[in-house]
């Protein structure tokens, strides 16, 4: 066989092969991870030509818009800033470089890294001043150290003096609430929050003074300019705050430098309602004829103690009637006279006045006045039985009580 020569001609690509590598840093949670990926050929030259992408964790990573993000490679080097998202936790991961490019055959390279917690700035809250009885809010934006606010829903607890006050939670750091504070004592307490390690961010507390301070009230004292010794007299109280009447708290008072008591030596105390508060009460006997104080003392849980004090004129009351027990006696030795002694509001008098008896104008017996008794211990003997006879109680002026002569007829029997 014979046959005619042929000539035939092809193009023939070489794929060469690269050498890749893949580091990074370890970067804080929501922070910016730096990945370098080195990319060399077989003779150890810098390759100038094809991209890079990455994987973190089996993950490829995209940009905003979910296109994957590509490294050009340049003198050997593609770099890639990557912004981390709160998907990425604290933790250990990897990370994978693939090199393509036409003119080399597609090459892989991983490493470790580690993805550390952020940090929470500190918040540097300023002082909280109220008042008792109020409550208070508050506002502000937790930020990491880079000065970004906390992402995602973080939880909070609140410590009032060390004890849970209240939990809840953050979102994009943005912490504003309202606290029910109204029942706490008048002094300086500590807010304390707390944030507990998560996956984004480590633990973190602050401490906010809460200074509660105690309520200032205007008091006003008035009673009548002029009154009688140990006669019942009028005391009117008024209790404001910034001009606005209070309710709750109570009044006790002192007259003359002493507390005020009721006839059963029980310390009078008046209940303060719509800013008011009234007594009607005895003046006591140490409270002799001539100026007088009053002084009345406000008292009520968060309020500072206030008082206010008025001076008045107290003269001397007069005496009123007598009541003798026995109008008539029998005769005899040793007879006992019983009478009681009232002031012109007909209260027994107080004060240990002195009287002197007369009998027929006969001066029969000196004695004293004690709590309005009046006991008489005398000889009938040399009184006729069956005759009347008019007995005379002279009380004598003293600090209380004006002079009174009082006649009372007395039958012997």
């Amino acid at each position: 066989y014979a046959y005619n020569a042929k000539e035939f001609t092809s193009n023939i690509k070489v794929i060469g092969n690269a050498i890749v590598d893949v580091t990074a840093n370890n970067p804080k949670t929501l922070g910016n991870i730096n990945i370098i990926a080195t990319v060399f050929d077989t003779e150890n030259k810098a390759v100038n030509t094809g991209s890079v992408s990455f994987k973190i964790n089996g993950k490829t990573l995209k940009d905003a818009s979910g296109n994957v993000i590509y490294a050009d490679v340049n003198k050997g080097f593609a770099k890639l800033n990557y912004e981390l998202s709160d998907e990425y936790k604290t933790g250990n991961y990897e990370i994978k470089a693939i090199f393509t490019d036409e003119s080399y055959n597609t090459k892989t390279a991983t490493s470790k890294f580690v993805i550390l917690r952020s940090t929470i700035d500190e918040i540097n809250y300023p002082d909280i001043e109220i008042k008792t009885h109020e409550n208070t809010t508050l506002n502000m934006t937790l930020k990491d150290t880079d000065g970004n606010a906390l992402v995602g829903n973080v939880k909070v607890t609140i410590k009032l003096n060390g004890k849970t006050f209240t939990n809840m939670v953050v979102k994009d750091g943005q912490l504003n609430i309202d606290l029910n504070v109204a029942g706490q004592k008048a002094k300086m307490h500590t807010l304390t929050l707390k944030v507990g390690e998560n996956g984004l961010y480590n633990a973190y507390s602050s401490d906010i003074n809460l200074n509660i301070l105690k309520r200032s009230v205007d008091v006003v004292v008035k009673t009548p300019q002029n009154s009688k010794a140990a006669q019942t007299f009028p005391v009117y109280v008024t209790v404001k705050e910034d001009g606005v009447a209070v309710n709750g708290g109570s009044v006790t008072f002192k007259v003359n430098g002493k507390t005020l008591k009721d006839a059963d030596g029980n310390v009078v105390v008046c209940d303060v309602k719509d800013g008011q508060a009234v007594i009607m009460n005895k003046l006591p006997s140490h409270v002799y004829a001539g100026n007088a104080s009053i002084v009345a003392i406000y008292k009520n849980d968060g309020y500072e103690t206030a008082n206010a004090t008025t001076s008045f004129n107290v003269s001397k009351a007069d005496i009123g009637d007598v009541n003798i027990v026995a109008r008539s006696i029998n005769k005899g030795k040793n007879t006992t006279l019983k009478a009681t002694i009232y002031d012109e509001s007909y209260t027994k008098v107080t004060s240990s006045a002195k009287a002197v008896v007369k009998i027929n104008g006969k001066t029969f017996t000196q004695t004293r006045i004690v709590d309005g008794k009046l006991d008489v211990n005398f000889d009938t003997s040399s009184l006729k039985a069956g005759s009347t006879y008019n007995v005379t109680v002279v009380i004598g002026e003293n600090k209380l009580y004006n002079s009174k002569v009082l006649e009372v007829p007395l039958t012997i029997k």
